[in-house]
């Protein structure tokens, strides 16, 4: 590639990686062996990628403000959806693939059903700033969100409802995950810290800390 990547996803069913950079087009390459699979023109920069869980979905988001979502056997366009005001920050499907989820800069993350991509059936805003993280839940019921404000704070992804709010953190949340138990969240900071949550008892059960630095990315295992 002849630039900084700005965007990828990996199908861990094909298997394959979709990568975008500054140009307006997508890429799609084979893992192992790199080959071409795939190549997608947009009509913007690429801002955020993703792939549903099943490999059967990929969508884009760009920096107008649209969201295009794909058949990947075909890759016939099946939808594309005036999204965001403004550029995309993050982008995920819900788990059963009728539903997709995008953040913008504007603040706002916004859920949308497939079958009907006119009107968001969510939206909600309650950080200052800009959203920084997001994650859905296993079961796709929740969305979780995190802004620039420190905070960390939760959602029915259907109808934007608040469920609960995180203690603020000392910095910028950076990074957000799900336990596959879909009890357990994982929120890690610039404040060098990773703090593990409960959901059902809506309190902290474990700080870690502290790392060398700030914290980029924080996962779990798929048991658990």
């Amino acid at each position: 590639l002849a630039a900084p990547i700005a965007a990828y996803a990996v199908d861990r069913f094909a298997p394959a990686v979709a990568v975008a950079c500054a140009e307006p087009q997508i890429q799609v390459f084979a893992v192992p062996g790199g080959a071409l699979l795939k190549s997608l023109p947009t009509p913007r920069a690429v801002r955020a990628l993703a792939y549903s869980q099943d490999g059967k979905l990929f969508g884009a988001a760009t920096e107008d403000g649209f969201v295009t979502v794909w058949q990947t056997e075909g890759w016939e366009r099946v939808a594309r959806i005036d999204a965001n005001v403004g550029p995309a920050v993050w982008l995920g499907f819900s788990p059963d693939g009728s539903g997709v989820v995008s953040i913008g800069e504007d603040g706002y993350a916004r859920c949308w059903w497939l079958a009907s991509p006119k009107k968001p059936q969510a939206a909600v805003k309650s950080h200052k700033g800009v959203l920084a993280a997001a994650r859905l839940s296993p079961d796709g019921g929740l969305l979780a969100a995190a802004g620039e404000d420190h905070t960390v704070r939760l959602w029915e992804r259907t109808t934007g409802k608040a469920v609960a709010a995180l203690p603020a953190r000392k910095d910028r949340v950076s990074a957000i995950a799900f336990a596959p138990n879909n009890r357990l969240l994982a929120v890690g900071s610039w404040d060098r810290t990773v703090l593990l949550w409960d959901r059902k008892e809506k309190s902290v059960v474990k700080e870690l800390n502290p790392f060398a630095g700030g914290v980029l990315a924080v996962c779990f295992s798929r048991d658990g």
